[in-house]
């Protein structure tokens, strides 16, 4: 229970914490490329930093949702290869799967 307990927390946290930096990224990029005359011209009101925010906001959340989408196309051995140590296969998995003999055999 505390390794998987251990697990999904770590997931979260860096899950949580490459978004943030991905929006803080974008922000920056769209601070130096996005002029901000040419936002208010097209927003029609005057552009702050919460408008930049906006856009670096929608842009992760449809980068993320991207991003998954791709990575249901990800073979199920390939799966297994990211997620599971090699002492975890060797624990868990048997002898007796071919899909696993390849995991264990090329980590």
């Amino acid at each position: 229970m505390y390794y998987n307990l251990s697990t999904v927390l770590t997931l979260l946290i860096t899950v949580f914490a490459l978004y943030a930096g991905l929006v803080v990224l974008i922000l920056l990029g769209g601070l130096v490329v996005i002029d901000p005359e040419f936002m208010t011209a097209q927003i029609r009101q005057e552009a702050t930093v919460a408008n930049y925010l906006d856009i670096a906001w929608l842009s992760a959340a449809m980068g993320v949702v991207a991003g998954g989408i791709g990575a249901s196309f990800d073979s199920d051995l390939d799966v297994k290869r990211l997620t599971h140590g090699q002492r975890m296969r060797q624990r868990v998995y048997t002898d007796n799967d071919p899909d696993t003999d390849d995991v264990s055999r090329n980590s």
